[in-house]
């Protein structure tokens, strides 16, 4: 990956990079070629998923059909109008030559300005040109961090607005939300498929291997249409590496404190006649014990206080990807992705009610395909995924530390989804449509209660999402919407000897947003968006596990305005120096927002929060200066405010820090790498009346990482790191006042065959 100006593999051009002359007189909305368009088409390559095939109870058929099948026709025209161009001439509509031959000189010119900048950055924070037009996005090059003793959650630190949920350290649950929202309401997509459940509850971070993953895109506002603009929170994409046709090998090893193992190995291969290979795999393993202040649940009174060692907050984790590729296949791309996770980990408890035997077990497994025929005429993408899903999870709390009371459940997941996407051109027009369908169901077991059957649920959604990317002079605008219906059935206790936990629902949404961007000269832009949203509750938030969440069958969906405004911009100075800049107000106002309250021991209750208002500010900096120096800076100033009336009206939500920041320095002289970073976390109240005594204080964390090549020749090469988090043993909590462990130490070691280094 090359910094914004260098054309490298064309995913380094953005709207900042397009000339004011050319953005005038564009025709395909952005005045890129059909080779660029190709390069940077992630997203609609590997789409959304989802499914629905049959009517709840409860709801008229009729009703449900005509909604199903209304959308059903409308992905049937869109594929039957493709076929019929997949034998049409591959010509540009009148003046995309124009626009096309503007924006190579351009980016000739920038070349030529920037082949002093040899720097290869981790963080992009540029507008991804065809995903969304006006949306502010960080991408993250994770092949930049491979081998180091990090989670997917500690990389996205250094997202501007991304807020870190950590219940316990290194491989253990973690969240994020962006720019205030809650973490359930971030909508996270790995290889197009969305991985958040219809049980509900926030997407866990910590499985997703570092190892197998090429990059993550952040869109921290509204999410962009190709994925169906879901996501109320924003939406974190997640791309998985793909096969290469150059075969390469690769041996992760990392050890350090906590007793923490990780090894990783990687094998791409492509054979003279057939698809490309990739197969990944990742055993993580670490204790957890480390020392802590426990409070006995009294954060007001020292007296109690006490240093304990951190029990029953191990983890084992073993995961699998493969993954294969053929290019040649069935007239068009072929795609098959194949991942399995294997998790046993204790529940350690809170902070002063520690769990000694509670423990979760967890097996997932889920499959995709994708097929991208070949086409011509004015149709630019078109694709089809299918995928499928199995998930096991088993509560064993034999002494009723974590729930209510004694627990021996298991909780099964299936489902699957469809999803077909589109683009078109048409004159001045780039029109996308998007159809989905999904299904799932959940059914839930205690072998510890007289009756273990406790019941099911099901929820099947229906959506189309459809957009108009368009320019009038120096100004593109893109209007999107989104039509869903969703139902929501649920079975019976113990066949039918007790009723459902409450009754079924059926709704119809109609969302949607507006973005522009403004060339205003150079390399700045002024990009923004505005749109409604909203989120249904999850299954588990409606009827509970019987376990830590305690349901609440009264929740409405959360609703609500979300608009962003920002610049975006590029210097290049001293002729060794180059610098981006990035400056975004953010504001949403919620209805009905849901958040989680606390309901004695370690039990909770989601509950609807009548009005909420969220206004922020984000900042982001990055320098490339000469000798392979980086230099990256993001902050977030936010205000939050209950509005709901009330005792707590005008106090700020829980969970949301005024402040955060990150910085970071990276440093690659010849043949070593060297990384400081430092992340800022601000006051944090943790009760909605926003008690002094009661908040988490502010935190600031330094993490540095020093690695050397010892060895390489024309085979491959053998890298040897060693990595310290919480340099200075800062003693921190989290969420829920979970204890975080102090300083850790890691040794790593890293061993590439083939490919580019």
């Amino acid at each position: 990956m090359r910094a914004t100006g260098q054309r490298g593999d064309g995913s380094g051009l953005s709207v900042s990079a397009v000339p004011t002359a050319a953005l005038g007189r564009r025709q395909n909305g952005l005045g890129l070629t059909r080779r660029e368009w190709a390069q940077v088409n992630e997203l609609s390559h590997t789409p959304a998923s989802g499914d629905d095939r049959s009517a709840p109870r409860g709801v008229p058929r009729s009703r449900c059909d005509l909604t199903i099948r209304t959308i059903g026709v409308l992905a049937l025209v869109l594929w039957t109008a493709a076929a019929a161009s997949f034998g049409q001439t591959d010509e540009e509509p009148a003046g995309v030559a124009e626009a096309d031959e503007a924006v190579e000189a351009s980016a000739r010119a920038e070349d030529r300005a920037g082949q002093q900048i040899e720097e290869q950055i981790d963080v992009r924070a540029e507008r991804p040109p065809l995903d969304d037009l006006a949306a502010f996005a960080t991408v993250v090059d994770v092949p930049r961090h491979e081998g180091r003793a990090l989670d997917l959650g500690d990389l996205l630190r250094r997202v501007p607005g991304a807020r870190i949920h950590d219940y316990g350290g290194l491989g253990r649950f973690a969240t994020v939300s962006l720019r205030g929202s809650t973490a359930e309401q971030v909508t996270v997509l790995v290889d197009g498929v969305p991985q958040n459940r219809a049980l509900g509850g926030p997407v866990d971070l910590s499985p997703i291997p570092l190892g197998h993953l090429e990059r993550v895109t952040v869109f921290r506002g509204l999410a962009p249409a190709a994925a169906g603009l879901s996501g109320i929170g924003g939406l974190i994409d997640i791309r998985t590496r793909e096969p290469d046709d150059v075969p390469t090998a690769r041996f992760d090893l990392s050890a350090g404190s906590l007793s923490t193992q990780r090894f990783a190995a990687s094998w791409n291969a492509k054979p003279a006649r057939g698809p490309a290979l990739l197969l990944t795999a990742e055993l993580f393993a670490s204790d957890g014990d480390f020392t802590y202040l426990d409070t006995n649940s009294t954060p007001l009174v020292s007296t109690d206080d006490a240093r304990k060692t951190r029990v029953n907050n191990d983890v084992t984790t073993r995961h699998v990807l493969a993954r294969a590729r053929g290019d040649e296949l069935t007239h068009g791309r072929l795609e098959l992705s194949a991942r399995v996770l294997d998790r046993d980990r204790g529940i350690p408890g809170v902070d002063g009610l520690a769990a000694q035997a509670a423990r979760l077990e967890e097996g997932r497994g889920d499959v995709q395909l994708t097929w991208m025929p070949r086409i011509g005429g004015k149709w630019d993408t078109l694709s089809l995924t299918v995928d499928g899903l199995v998930r096991r999870d088993e509560l064993r709390d034999p002494l009723g530390e974590v729930g209510i009371g004694v627990q021996d459940q298991t909780t099964d997941v299936r489902g699957g989804g469809l999803a077909t996407l589109g683009r078109l051109v048409l004159a001045d027009h780039r029109l996308l449509a998007r159809v989905e369908l999904r299904h799932e169901r959940v059914r839930v077991e205690d072998r510890a209660l007289t009756l273990a059957d406790r019941g099911g649920a099901s929820r099947s959604t229906a959506s189309l999402t459809v957009e108009d990317l368009f320019s009038m002079g120096r100004v593109s605008f893109a209007p999107a919407a989104r039509l869903e219906r969703r139902e929501d059935r649920f079975t019976a206790v113990s066949a039918g000897r007790l009723p459902p936990p409450t009754d079924d629902v059926s709704e119809t949404r109609l969302t949607g947003k507006l973005g522009l961007a403004v060339a205003l000269g150079g390399s700045w832009t002024l990009r923004g968006s505005a749109g409604r949203f909203h989120r249904a509750p999850g299954l588990m938030e409606l009827f509970g596990d019987r376990g830590t969440i305690a349901g609440n069958p009264r929740l409405t969906p959360e609703r609500g305005l979300n608009a962003e405004l920002g610049v975006s911009g590029s210097l290049v100075f001293a002729r060794e120096w180059h610098a981006d800049v990035e400056l975004v107000a953010f504001g949403s106002r919620v209805e009905d927002m849901i958040l989680w309250w606390p309901r004695g021991g370690s039990t909770v209750v989601p509950s609807n929060l009548d009005k909420a208002r969220l206004v922020g500010l984000e900042a982001w900096l990055r320098i490339q200066g000469p000798g392979r120096l980086a230099i990256e800076a993001s902050a977030t100033v936010q205000d939050t405010e209950d509005i709901s009336g009330g005792f707590p009206d005008g106090q700020p939500l829980p969970g949301r820090p005024e402040r955060e920041g990150f910085v970071g320095v990276h440093w690659l002289p010849r043949g070593w790498d060297l990384r400081w970073e430092l992340t800022y976390v601000g006051e944090n109240p943790t009760d909605r009346f926003d008690t002094p005594a009661l908040r988490l204080p502010a935190r600031v964390l330094h993490d540095a990482r020093i690695g050397c090549i010892v060895h390489q020749s024309a085979r491959g090469e053998l890298e040897l790191g060693l990595e310290a988090l919480n340099v200075f043993d800062r003693e921190t909590r989290d969420v829920a006042r979970f204890p975080l462990p102090g300083r850790m130490l890691f040794l790593e070691l890293a061993w590439r065959l083939g490919g580019e280094r």
